[in-house]
């Protein structure tokens, strides 16, 4: 019998990987923390990959944050749309080498207006 080939990693699940690297190694964040930023990542970058066909980080903008937490905050309590904003932050702050996105940085670190209200 012969071992099963390993499926092909694609784009996303490479970029999934080094930022799960990123966020052990370099944050040192616990395994629970780990999951539910990789999860909000995924989220994230698969609706930006659907969006134009081809997953390209370079190529997000402001208007990309801003629509995905909206969508987001839009369906969770007010501390969740808060954890929401922390875990893409960090996706960001991950990908900002190679993406120019500064104002969608500074735009993150703000709760949304529908997160805090209440």
């Amino acid at each position: 019998m012969t071992p099963a080939a390993k499926p092909p990693q694609t784009p996303l699940g490479a970029l999934l990987g080094e930022y799960r690297m990123w966020l052990i190694q370099e944050r040192g964040l616990a395994v629970a923390t780990v999951l539910r930023y990789e999860s909000t990542a995924r989220r994230f970058l698969q609706q930006q990959a659907m969006a134009g066909g081809v997953l390209k980080p370079a190529g997000l903008a402001g208007t990309d944050v801003n629509a995905f937490l909206l969508r987001e905050c839009g369906r969770v309590s007010a501390g969740s749309a808060k954890a929401r904003v922390a875990e893409l932050r960090a996706v960001l702050r991950f990908l900002s080498p190679t993406v120019t996105i500064e104002a969608a940085l500074a735009w993150a670190q703000q709760a949304p207006k529908s997160a805090t209200a209440g």
